[in-house]
This record gives structure tokens, C-alpha cells and sequence, in this order.
């Protein structure tokens, strides 16, 4: 399962993305210049793979979906 999430080159770019940081399906969607719905696909197979792990984040306006590299520290509270 590992091997077939590294499998993109789109996964791979999203790992490095979020190594330092999370960030949001948006953030990402817009620095890979894809749509949310595609890059949300990515991230869940990389949350298989125990890659990538997330959160939902509440806001005024609704939810949105943060990421982090699954290899950082746990998200803090």
C-alpha cells in the first residue's frame, strides 16, 4: 500500500509540501494547480498508506480539511 501511494508524482509533491507544515486541501489544490476534489483523492490514499494524517478545522464559515506529514510531531491542542 506504501509503494502504490508513492506511486504519483502529484503524492510525492504533496509529501513535500507538507513536510514542514500543514496545510489545508485548498492550499494545496492551489500550489499544485489541481482542483480540491483531486487533491483530496491524493491525500486520502496517502492517509491510508499512514503517510499523511489530517483534521478537521472548524471556521465561521464551515470545515476544512488540514494535513500534515505523518512523520511530524502530533498536532498540538
Amino acid at each position: 500500500m506504501v509503494l502504490e501511494a508513492l506511486a504519483s508524482e502529484v503524492r510525492l509533491r504533496i509529501i513535500e509540501l507538507l513536510h514542514h507544515e500543514e496545510k489545508s486541501i485548498k492550499d494545496l489544490a492551489e500550489e499544485l494547480g489541481l482542483s480540491n476534489a483531486i487533491v483530496s483523492v491524493h491525500v486520502g490514499k496517502l492517509q491510508k498508506a499512514g503517510i499523511v494524517s489530517s483534521r478537521n478545522k472548524r471556521i465561521r464559515d464551515g470545515t476544512f480539511k488540514l494535513c500534515l506529514h505523518a512523520g511530524l510531531p502530533p498536532w498540538r491542542k
